[in-house]
C-alpha cells in the first residue's frame, strides 16, 4: 500500500470516528488495534489521536464478558474533564517556545524541528521558573509546535 492510499485510509477512518460517541470510538479503535496485531496499539494512537490508555480500555471492554452498552451521545457533559494548562498558566506556551528555541538544532530550511533537550530537562527548566507541567503535556505541546519527538 502506497503513502497516498494509506493517508486516504487514515482520513476515512477518522471521518467515521468523529460520528461515534466516546465508548463506541474506544471499541472501534480497540478492535482495529487487535486486528492489526503487533504494533497495532501504537499505530492506532497515531492514526486515531486517542491515547494508549483509552485504546487499552477499549480492548479490555471488548475482551470482557459484559455486554457493550451503546450510550447515546456523549458520555461526559460538555466542558467536563481537566482544563488545558493554558487556562491555569497562560505563559506556559511562550515559555516552552523560549526554552526550546535555546536548544533547537537542524537545518533552518527544513520544516522539521528538533531539540537536544529531553522532555525531562525541559520540565526541570520550567519547574525552576515556577511552572509545573508534566512531560506528557510537554510532548503534546511540542507536537503542536511541529517538533519531532
Amino acid at each position: 500500500m502506497d503513502a497516498t492510499s494509506t493517508k486516504q485510509e487514515t482520513n476515512l477512518f477518522r471521518k467515521v470516528l468523529i460520528t461515534l460517541n466516546e465508548a463506541q470510538r474506544r471499541w472501534m479503535v480497540g478492535r482495529e488495534a487487535l486486528r492489526r496485531g503487533r504494533g497495532g496499539i501504537q499505530r492506532m494512537v497515531e492514526e486515531s489521536g486517542l491515547s494508549k490508555p483509552t485504546i487499552l480500555k477499549g480492548i479490555r471492554e471488548l475482551r470482557g464478558n459484559r455486554k457493550l452498552t451503546g450510550e447515546e451521545g456523549r458520555v461526559r457533559e460538555p466542558g467536563g474533564g481537566r482544563k488545558p494548562i493554558e487556562d491555569h498558566d497562560p505563559e506556559i506556551t511562550r515559555l516552552l517556545e523560549q526554552v526550546m528555541e535555546e536548544s533547537t538544532v537542524g537545518d533552518p530550511m527544513s520544516p522539521l524541528k528538533w531539540n537536544s533537550k529531553s522532555t525531562y530537562q525541559v520540565q526541570q527548566t520550567l519547574a525552576s521558573q515556577g511552572h509545573r507541567i508534566s512531560e506528557d503535556t510537554i510532548q503534546r505541546r511540542l507536537r503542536k509546535l511541529d517538533y519531532s519527538l
